[in-house]
């Protein structure tokens, strides 16, 4: 009897969790901010709404969504989210929310947490844009956090200051965890572009960086800059992302030892990162740069570098640097380095390294070394290097390589690969179901949904050519002009017509442009 009194408690004590957490969901408010209300203020509609982010912040209970009117709100008092004025936490099934009432028509100054930390909290179609008070748009410590189609303009910062993303002080990785980044785009100022330090199991899925401008202070990490920066962290992944036009050297201070594309790992250490059908146009010498303290092991699986103009050191300029940690790599295209000193595929200290079904052309040096474990690796022009077994030696852009995204059906890369597979990148499907973290059903999934146009590029496109004051936007996928499918310039079709043929009619709409185009610099298309 008295086991089953206790039970009969228990059961109620649980009921009535259930239907306390059960009616909190039921009662979250949405709470309006306008700042261009001049009548009264309840948050109640956007008519009365509140004049500023603070006010509504202070206003949310845990669960709670504020949506923000549309408009420019940059010089605005009170319309940044950061400490004290920050959301209060969420729950699992039921996050606080701060979104735009319509995605990208909302632009407030920056969002900036130091420490304080939060968690499940979604961000979604806000433009943060920090040059009127040049900011970091960095979260520290936060957790179980969504940013969904943001944009982060950063300002003209100095020194080790970087764009967007999320940070820690935690070397054991246990305060920045289960965070996502989800089509977004950082650009304009900053170190590191997207940015996560001491993080595990964060995704940054769909994003775009572009490094506009840099200055180090003459630091001691004064040049030692990426668009793609996972500093100590493990199992960070990279899905679908675009590092692309950052080769502009004239806006940065100064250039030094590694910098480039994407960086991930360090001497600290880093276990299970990743990259997944990712890009790299325009970067300067290090598209792939990835490290670790001798142990470890990533992985990089349907990725590209295109077009490498700026080679930096000896030893510290290649397609892919792999350095104290393992790497295995799949299905890569690296094509145009021909500047002095690069590299392809370059091998340094402990680790293993494997690299198959691969094309590789343009080198200038090493087109491999240090990479034991190499087979099924197309090279032409490639420098120097020991191919291992099923390498071929034709020029890819004559047996298969059209576009930079897939290898063309019947030609002979189509099966150059280990077992008849095709030699070469597949960059076609959206990876990850949409807004999952890492570990929820689906987070890895290779979709049966295009990823091409590639989602929301008119309007970043649109976004993307502002910037800093006194650069120049009007280049690369940002600049006027027509596509050699006929139709507008667009990131999509930037992208697939790098190797000068139009964009296939099922990915760009338009008529195609009969004037066959010019070679892409730093290429030698035969």
């Amino acid at each position: 009897m008295k086991t089953s009194g206790k039970m009969a408690v228990s059961k109620i004590i649980n009921s009535f969790i259930f239907v306390s957490a059960l009616s909190a969901r039921l009662m979250a408010a949405t709470i309006w901010c306008n700042p261009a209300n001049t009548g009264a203020e309840n948050g109640l509609s956007e008519v009365t709404g509140y004049n500023t982010l603070r006010e509504a912040i202070a206003s949310m209970a845990g669960g709670d969504t504020i949506l923000i009117s549309s408009g420019d709100w940059t010089a605005w008092q009170g319309m940044s989210i950061e400490h004290p004025y920050l959301p209060p936490s969420g729950s699992p099934g039921a996050y606080t929310k701060i979104h735009a009432k319509s995605d990208w028509e909302t632009r407030v100054p920056y969002i900036s947490d130091q420490g304080v930390g939060r968690s499940y909290v979604e961000i979604r179609g806000i433009v943060f844009d920090s040059r009127l008070n040049p900011t970091s748009h960095v979260v520290v410590d936060w957790h179980h956090t969504k940013f969904i189609r943001c944009g982060f303009l950063c300002g003209k910062v100095i020194g080790n200051n970087h764009c967007a993303g999320f940070g820690s002080a935690d070397s054991t990785r246990a305060t920045n965890q289960y965070n996502l980044m989800e089509e977004c785009m950082a650009w304009g100022g900053g170190r590191y572009m997207f940015y996560c330090k001491y993080g595990k199991y964060n995704i940054f899925r769909r994003c775009i960086a572009r490094h506009d401008y840099h200055d180090g202070g003459g630091g001691q990490d004064d040049g030692q800059i990426f668009n793609f920066r996972a500093y100590a962290c493990d199992y960070t992944i990279y899905q679908n992302c675009i590092s692309l036009d950052s080769d502009r050297v004239e806006n940065f201070s100064s250039l030094q030892s590694e910098a480039g594309g994407f960086w991930i790992g360090d001497s600290y250490g880093a276990e299970g990162n990743a990259i997944f059908g990712s890009i790299s146009i325009r970067d300067v010498h290090l598209p792939y740069y990835v490290c670790s303290n001798g142990t470890g092991t990533a992985v990089m699986d349907n990725c590209v570098a295109l077009d490498v103009r700026v080679p930096g050191y000896t030893t510290l300029t290649a397609f892919i640097l792999k350095n104290n940690s393992g790497l295995d790599v799949s299905h890569f295209l690296g094509l145009g380095g021909l500047g002095t000193g690069f590299d392809g595929f370059y091998g340094k200290n402990l680790g293993s390294f494997t690299v198959k079904n691969s094309i590789l052309r343009d080198v200038a040096e090493y087109g491999i070394l240090g990479v034991a474990d190499n087979s099924y690796i197309n090279h032409y022009n490639a420098g120097i290097g020991t191919f291992g077994t099923g390498s071929t030696t034709y020029d890819p852009l004559a047996n298969g390589l059209k576009y930079p995204l897939r290898i063309e059906t019947g030609l002979p890369l189509a099966s150059a690969g280990e077992n008849g597979c095709a030699a070469g990148p597949a960059i076609l499907k959206k990876i990850g179901i949409a807004e999952t973290l890492y570990g929820e059903q689906g987070w890895d999934e290779i979709t049966g949904e295009s990823i091409w146009p590639f989602p929301n590029e008119n309007r970043v496109k649109l976004l993307m050519q502002q910037t800093v004051d006194g650069i120049s936007t009007n280049a690369g996928f940002c600049a006027n002009g027509t596509g050699l499918y006929g139709g507008p310039l667009t990131l999509t079709s930037y992208i697939w017509e790098y190797l000068g043929n139009p964009c296939p009619a099922d990915i760009c709409s338009g008529t195609y442009d009969n004037v066959a185009p010019s070679s892409p610099s730093g290429l030698t298309i035969e």
